[in-house]
C-alpha cells in the first residue's frame, strides 16, 4: 500500500499561540532546486498587526501568553 506524501502546513506565531492565517492563503515552501517541501502561512496585514501588537507588550512587560506563563521582558533603555 502506498502512503500519501501529506505535506506539513506551519502556522504563524504571535503572542505565544499559533493561529492561522487570518486570510487563509497559504504559500509552498520550496528548496533551492525547486523541490516542494512544506506549506507555509501567508501572514496578511492583519496579522501583521496582530505581531506587532503582541511584541510590544511583551516589550512593555504585559505578555498575554497565559496565567501561569508570563513573558517579562527586560527594561529598555
Amino acid at each position: 500500500m502506498h502512503r500519501l506524501d501529506v505535506k506539513k502546513t506551519y502556522k504563524l506565531y504571535i503572542g505565544g499561540k499559533f493561529p492561522r492565517s487570518e486570510s487563509g492563503r497559504y504559500l509552498p515552501a520550496k528548496s533551492p532546486a525547486g523541490v516542494r517541501l512544506d506549506n507555509y502561512a501567508h501572514a496578511s496585514r492583519k496579522d501583521f498587526r496582530d505581531a506587532v501588537v503582541a511584541a510590544r507588550a511583551a516589550i512593555a512587560g504585559k505578555c498575554f501568553i497565559g496565567p501561569r506563563r508570563c513573558c517579562k521582558a527586560a527594561p529598555v533603555n
